[in-house]
């Protein structure tokens, strides 16, 4: 699947790629990302309902795990692009929060992170991850899972290259 707009200057230059085209292919991460979830939770739980970047899965025991897709109609903007919540009888216990960050490469190791995603990877510790998929729209996608991005930065694990300020 050619995830590259017909009129964006040259193709084979990250660096060129028009905002259409960016969108394509994070679009096309979240999508796999999604899809990755849901496959993984299909191995423990039954899904018992889907619709609107929502699907619930529950396992005949109390417990059920709603997977929302946030970014199902558009880009909300909210600091994470999956919401996976996990309910107990019906009391919610546990969240965790997936920003989702695609490249069509194996080899780009660095990606942008918003003010807001790095605020929200600062609250949520552990609960935080990134999802980095590589080689998005091609058989040999892989996904990546980084979690708790602030104390790995903290630890020194990953480095930080100069944020953008607004003033």
């Amino acid at each position: 699947q050619d995830l590259l707009h017909p009129q964006c200057p040259h193709p084979h230059s990250p660096r060129s790629r028009c905002l259409r085209d960016k969108k394509r292919i994070g679009r096309w991460g979240e999508e796999y990302a999604v899809r990755v979830i849901k496959e993984r939770l299909s191995e423990k739980y039954a899904q018992k309902s889907e619709g609107g970047g929502c699907w619930v899965f529950e396992n005949g025991e109390g417990v059920s795990v709603v997977v929302r897709w946030l970014n199902f109609e558009k880009d909300v903007g909210e600091g994470c692009d999956i919401l996976i919540t996990r309910y107990e009888n019906g009391v919610k216990k546990d969240e965790e929060f997936i920003e989702v960050k695609s490249t069509e490469t194996q080899y780009k190791r660095h990606f942008i992170l918003t003010g807001k995603q790095w605020e929200l990877a600062k609250r949520r510790g552990e609960k935080y991850h990134i999802y980095r998929v590589y080689n998005a729209g091609s058989k040999d996608v892989e996904l990546t899972d980084i979690d708790n991005l602030y104390r790995r930065w903290k630890d020194g694990e990953i480095t930080l290259q100069p944020l953008g300020i607004d003033i």
